[in-house]
């Protein structure tokens, strides 16, 4: 997680030709934390439901704005291992995905991208 601090501010995230990388958010430890700067943060917490022993994953990057992904063997993006996460993305506006056969799923739980306007998908 010490890396994550410096993702608060992150705006553009692109990856070209990285073989090997199989997923870019690798599963995300058990332990509630949430690391801030200013008036951002990522956030890596455990909710407690009342009505079940539910536990949720809540990851946020709040300035990412776009997301390149370009010649990889990525399998996901996320690979959490658990269908209680949620990865909130509330800036993010393009998503372009080119040349990234393996990938089959983007990860799992739920991805909030509220500003979301493009996704491209360009194979071979």
């Amino acid at each position: 997680m010490s890396i994550a601090q410096e993702l608060v501010n992150l705006k553009k995230l692109v990856i070209i030709c990285c073989f090997g990388l199989e997923e870019v958010i690798y599963g995300v430890g058990n332990g509630g934390e949430e690391i801030s700067r200013g008036r951002e943060k990522i956030v890596e917490q455990q909710r407690h439901s009342s009505s079940s022993a539910t536990n949720a994953k809540i990851i946020v990057f709040p300035s990412l704005v776009l997301i390149s992904l370009v010649n990889l063997e990525l399998k996901s993006f996320y690979s959490g291992g658990s269908e209680n996460c949620s990865i909130k993305y509330p800036s993010l506006v393009d998503v372009y995905i080119n040349d990234c056969e393996s990938m089959k799923i983007w990860g799992p739980g739920i991805h909030e991208t509220p500003d979301l306007k493009s996704i491209q998908l360009v194979g071979d």
